[in-house]
């Protein structure tokens, strides 16, 4: 029974995963459209320590 609980919970977590991927690639697209909901460029998206 625990396995089956452990199996199912695997399973949603990849579907989460997958979708949450897909969206952030859709709004990098979107973003390098110009076209985001997100005001913002991909340099301010950038960590820190890149941009120093």
């Amino acid at each position: 029974m625990t396995l089956l609980i452990l199996m199912i919970s695997l399973l949603v977590l990849s579907i989460a995963t997958t979708y949450v991927v897909s969206e952030i690639r859709s709004e990098r697209a979107k973003l390098r459209a110009g076209t985001s909901s997100l005001r913002e460029t991909e340099e301010d998206s950038l960590p820190a320590a890149y941009i120093s």
